[in-house]
């Protein structure tokens, strides 16, 4: 019975650098940004009287928009962390996370047409 439970809270606990490579610069990202949108979008809406009304619904758009860029900002480690955290434990992590990282774009070059000799600059 031990060894089935050793067995089962690794499996659970397998994930989790994965999980927090992704989440903790998600949440760096959108909690400032939707403090400032907040601020600039409530100041911007009191100032202008046709839009004083509408003062209720910045909350909800700056949090659309800062999730929105929070999420572009950490789309490509989604995309490479299978690759990343999956992988081998041989080698540097730095190495894997490049290898990862041109991978990716170099199917990418190949999806929109660029062949694979594209300089893709990385």
């Amino acid at each position: 019975m031990g060894n089935v439970a050793s067995v089962v809270l690794s499996a659970l606990w397998k994930g989790t650098s994965s999980a927090l490579a992704i989440a903790v610069p998600t949440v760096g990202i959108y909690m400032p940004c939707y403090d400032i949108c907040l601020i600039k979008l409530r100041a911007a809406m009191s100032g202008t009287p046709e839009l004083q009304g509408f003062v209720g619904v910045a909350p909800l758009v700056a949090g659309a928009a800062s999730r929105m860029l929070a999420v572009l900002c950490v789309a490509p480690l989604e995309l490479a962390g299978p690759v990343i955290f999956c992988s081998p434990r041989h080698g540097m992590l730095e190495k894997r996370v490049r290898n990862a990282l041109d991978d990716m774009v170099c199917n990418i070059c190949q999806a929109l047409g660029g062949g694979e000799d594209a300089d893709v600059g990385v």
